[in-house]
């Protein structure tokens, strides 16, 4: 087995002990099926970040920059990006959008129906 420093191992048992409730050494001795089952748990609970590392540019020029997950950053280009932004949650916000204006449309279109029918 790997051998770690003392600094590392009491920094892992911490970190054990807050997010599952065991030692580093009780989790060493599950089977791997549950080991792998309380790290799906643990990623599955996890609160999104609110603040991200994002990395701007490239070769020396290139900047990291700490930003509000979800904003959008303007590139020296005049291309925008939002930050944070995975192919799910774009394909989430894409959908939220489109029902907000196809509700839009239809409540639009029953409120110039009823302004039809009572006018006529």
């Amino acid at each position: 087995m790997y051998q770690m420093s003392e600094a590392t191992k009491a920094s892992l048992n911490n970190l054990f002990s807050r997010g599952m409730g065991m030692s580093l050494d009780q989790f060493s001795q599950l089977p791997l099926e549950e080991q792998a089952s309380l790290f799906e748990q643990q990623r599955q609970h996890r609160a999104p970040k609110k603040t991200i590392k994002m990395r701007v540019g490239s070769g020396e020029t290139a900047m990291t920059l700490n930003v509000q997950s979800g904003s959008k950053v303007m590139l020296t280009g005049g291309t925008i990006i939002r930050a944070g932004a995975n192919p799910e949650s774009e394909r989430l916000r894409v959908n939220s959008r489109i029902d907000k204006i196809i509700a839009f449309k239809s409540t639009k279109k029953e409120k110039s129906k009823s302004l039809l029918k009572k006018y006529h």
